[in-house]
């Protein structure tokens, strides 16, 4: 069955292959990143004596006293995507563009 066959209800079933696509891609894309910060909070003048055990990364996913960010934590922070998921996802994925272009043979 095609999507262009759906109701206007159940178009949103064409797009699901696509959001796990996509959460495979960034859950995997950020696994190895340990990015550093761009700005430590608090910094700028009067703060030059702080130590970074007492400062913060202004990024999601950061963690107190740590001048770098895991790049798992922020998908899982900003997305809702986990690591652990991927090969749940990629086959979910794969399965969807399996069962849309079978029938279509």
């Amino acid at each position: 069955m095609s999507c262009s066959r759906l109701s206007d209800s159940d178009v949103r079933y064409c797009w699901k292959p696509l959001r796990y696509a996509f959460d495979a891609v960034m859950a995997n894309e950020f696994h190895t990143i340990h990015a550093s910060c761009s700005l430590i909070v608090p910094s700028g003048p009067g703060y030059e004596g702080i130590t970074l055990a007492n400062q913060v990364c202004a990024t999601v996913g950061s963690v107190p006293g740590q001048a770098k960010v895991d790049g798992d934590r922020f998908v899982q922070l900003s997305f809702g995507y986990k690591y652990d998921h991927l090969w749940r996802v990629s086959s979910t994925f794969c399965s969807s563009v399996s069962w849309a272009i079978c029938p279509s043979l």
